[in-house]
């Protein structure tokens, strides 16, 4: 009598396999497409309005990788490097597009000075715009008060209040430490008189207690005020006390 198989079974016992095999993995199999960081930007932006500089960047992020994008600006008087100024970090997906605005405000000196803009988006820089811009005599008043600073894990808590009324008022930092990054922030609807809690945020290195300025405007620039302290951390029972008079606004 023949023998049956052969060659024709074994074809056929390879072939399962092969399927087996396939199902098996099938779910275990990626492609890796690499991630691409890329964005593409309007030109820079910038006007003067009673010494005050605002500064807008449109930034869209047309890559396959989410980021974090901030604006730097240097500013100079001549060849001296007066200060860095940051904005706030946007995060962008894929295919989002915003806008980044910064502000600059000189309420006393006359003279010309020199601004050097890059953008930061996740590890890369590039140099967006140098421009010049001139700050005249005003008639600006000292109106806004900065006070009960507090400082935290990279925050700056305080209080800011005005003798009148005022739409909007940027805070940021108008001298600190270099190398450290100091975001600019926005306070709106203050009442005359009446005190309000704001915050911005900070990233240091190592940290030591430094001197900081902050510096708060009207979006006009007719109103402003300073504050000079020392950015030492709150610790302790005192921080912990801080902490809990900053959530009742007391």
């Amino acid at each position: 009598m023949p023998r049956r198989g052969g060659l024709p079974g074994v074809v056929s016992f390879l072939l399962i396999a092969a399927w087996f095999v396939s199902t098996v993995f099938a779910g275990s199999i990626e492609v890796n497409v690499a991630e691409v960081i890329k964005s593409e930007a309007k030109e820079l932006e910038h006007a003067t309005d009673n010494n005050l500089l605002e500064i807008s960047y449109d930034v869209l992020n047309s890559g396959s990788a989410g980021y974090g994008a901030r604006m730097r600006l240097d500013v100079f008087n001549g060849t001296e490097k007066l200060t860095t100024l940051w904005s706030r970090e946007e995060a962008l997906i894929p295919g989002e597009r915003k806008t980044i605005n910064m502000y600059w405000y000189e309420p006393k000196e006359n003279g010309t000075y020199t601004f050097r803009a890059r953008i930061y988006r996740a590890y890369e820089t590039e140099d967006i715009g140098n421009f010049t811009e001139e700050s005249k005599n005003i008639n600006a008043s000292e109106t806004i008060e900065i006070d009960r600073i507090h400082v935290y894990d990279n925050e700056i808590r305080f209080r800011i209040r005005s003798s009148t009324d005022l739409e909007s008022v940027i805070v940021y930092p108008g001298e600190h430490p270099e190398g450290w990054i100091f975001e600019e922030g926005t306070v709106d609807g203050l009442k005359a008189g009446r005190a309000k809690a704001a915050s911005i945020r900070y990233e240091t290195g190592l940290f030591s207690p430094k001197k900081v300025t902050l510096v708060a405007v009207s979006t006009d620039g007719r109103d402003y005020g300073t504050k000079t302290f020392e950015l030492a951390e709150e610790k302790g029972f005192t921080k912990w006390l801080d902490e809990f008079r900053d959530w009742l606004d007391i």
